[in-house]
């Protein structure tokens, strides 16, 4: 479950502002978590009343909880007069915030929270639909939300996996038979396997796949014994992955989320981390180097792959045309560039947002978090498309937790 966290200040309407957060966010499902405040006026519609009473405060919010999505919600809230009497009941439009409303949404993953009207009660009461991530679709001619990259990108990617993207097609059987056998073949770039070396002895091993969904990496690992986790912020990325493993009756685990928090996780939890080129799609790495460095075990590795920022330079107009010409500079970030035709194009067509990052945050970050770089490579798309004829588009490192 993702959380997020907001606060209110005085005069906001507090159902109306919640409702606005899912409308904006695109929020199918979501709980009150918690929520601390006060309001100078509430409207609260008590047990079996027919319409909502308005009532004149201050009052200090003692419990609120419900649920909530963009489709309606439902709320309870229990409240406190400067005598210290209580009223509860149906939270209603027209309750303004006092001094402050400090709220923490849950927004959960897989259901859609909808409204409908019940004949057995008389009101619009809550269905609760599971999430067919395979066939979601973004409403036609409607301008995509850049400001929540997680979310957005989980969306990207699920059309990614309809759209049968090269890294969304999951491993065959044959595959699967080979890692059993102890033939060990994953990428972290376009075209080099990891080093048999890299990954070192897999059975038993607690293997999490960050940021590596699309039933590639993780059932190979699991194939040759290892307990693997895969995380992604992609369902549908996820759902490969499950996939795979129902078919060829392999154990492993999918938990989705994103790449910079893994508070899901203990600490060293994991004896290897298996990071394929995903990066680029977060504003920050810092923060996933930090977070793999603490869920790792002492000797743990991280295995990573990244996109040479270099390619980010090139104007990709140019690229096409076969006259590839520099325009950017680094950092790069999709979302600053949209006066260009290839980025206009890109986030009109729903493509996941990119970010070239620098090679001080892809390499340095890494040391900055405590990790003994021990090994690295380069590689290429293989295609002989650009960036191939100019350079190696991409690199790999093997990144050691040292003992202490």
């Amino acid at each position: 479950m993702k959380t997020i966290a907001i606060r209110l200040e005085p005069g906001a309407d507090l159902r109306r502002e919640l409702r606005t957060l899912c409308e904006a966010r695109h929020i199918d499902a979501a709980c009150v978590v918690t929520c601390v405040g006060s309001l100078r006026k509430a409207a609260v519609r008590y047990a079996d009343a027919p319409d909502a009473e308005l009532l004149d405060g201050p009052f200090e919010i003692v419990s609120m909880e419900g649920t909530v999505s963009r489709h309606g919600c439902h709320f309870h809230v229990a409240l406190s007069d400067t005598d210290g009497r209580m009223v509860g009941g149906h939270l209603k439009d027209g309750s303004e915030v006092h001094t402050t409303a400090e709220i923490v949404v849950g927004v959960l993953d897989g259901v859609v929270f909808d409204r409908a009207p019940d004949e057995l009660t008389g009101y619009d009461e809550l269905v609760v639909r599971e999430r067919d991530v395979l066939s979601e679709e973004g409403n036609e001619g409607e301008v995509p939300d850049l400001s929540d990259v997680h979310e957005y990108n989980r969306q990207a990617w699920n059309r990614q996996v309809r759209e049968g993207n090269r890294w969304t097609v999951p491993v065959d059987a044959d595959e699967v038979e080979r890692a059993r056998n102890g033939q060990v073949d994953i990428l972290l770039t376009p075209t080099k396997f990891v080093p048999a070396d890299w990954l070192g002895e897999l059975d038993g091993a607690d293997v999490l796949c960050l940021a590596g969904g699309g039933g590639q990496q993780g059932p190979i690992l699991a194939a040759a014994g290892a307990n693997v986790t895969v995380f992604d912020a992609s369902d549908a990325q996820l759902e490969r992955d499950r996939e795979v493993a129902e078919r060829e009756g392999l154990e492993l685990r999918t938990v989705r989320g994103d790449m910079r928090d893994l508070s899901v996780f203990d600490d060293a939890s994991f004896d290897l981390i298996v990071h394929p080129c995903s990066n680029v799609f977060v504003e920050e790495i810092r923060p996933v180097w930090r977070e793999a460095y603490r869920v790792l075990r002492p000797g743990g590795e991280l295995l990573s792959g990244f996109t040479n920022p270099i390619t980010y330079c090139f104007e990709w107009a140019s690229v096409e045309a076969g006259d590839p010409q520099i325009r950017y500079g680094l950092p790069y970030r999709t979302a600053d560039h949209l006066d260009g035709a290839f980025e206009a194009k890109s986030v009109a067509d729903g493509d996941p947002l990119e970010f070239s990052h620098t090679l001080e945050d892809q390499l340095g970050g890494q040391i900055d978090a405590g990790f003994a770089i021990v090994g690295y490579y380069a590689d290429k798309w293989g295609s002989g498309d650009f960036p191939d004829p100019y350079f190696d588009g991409f690199a790999a490192t093997r990144a050691l937790k040292l003992r202490r």
